[in-house]
């Protein structure tokens, strides 16, 4: 994720004596309907804390009727820096990204922000 290595590589190791959450965490999204039995966002932000980073990834329940309207309100999001997708909306989702690799055959599993937005 590129906003999360460019943060993390600009200001080093964070300080254990700031707050977490702080304005400059950087925030990836798992997103899926229903979300409640999702275990990864615990160890993965232990995991990203432990490297160093000011990031979290955060649990997102997005009903598939509103995920194109709610797609378009994340992107808007600058410090989210990419998804997770499960179930249902993998294969929705490769419709909505601007971009899909070939290799991932109509299923999109994550995804990250560009540079541009």
């Amino acid at each position: 994720m590129a906003g999360i290595e460019s943060s993390a590589m600009a200001s080093g190791e964070i300080d254990p004596g700031n707050e977490f959450p702080n304005g400059e965490m950087r925030i990836l999204g798992l997103i899926g309907d229903p979300v409640s039995q999702v275990r990864a966002p615990a160890p993965m932000t232990q995991r990203l804390r432990h490297g160093g980073l000011n990031a979290a990834l955060v649990p997102l329940h997005v009903p598939a009727v509103v995920l194109p309207i709610a797609f378009g309100c994340l992107k808007l999001i600058r410090n989210l820096d990419g998804l997770v997708i499960t179930v249902p909306h993998k294969i929705p989702m490769a419709e909505l990204v601007d971009h899909c690799s070939e290799r991932a055959l109509g299923r999109c599993y994550q995804c990250r922000a560009s540079r541009s937005g």
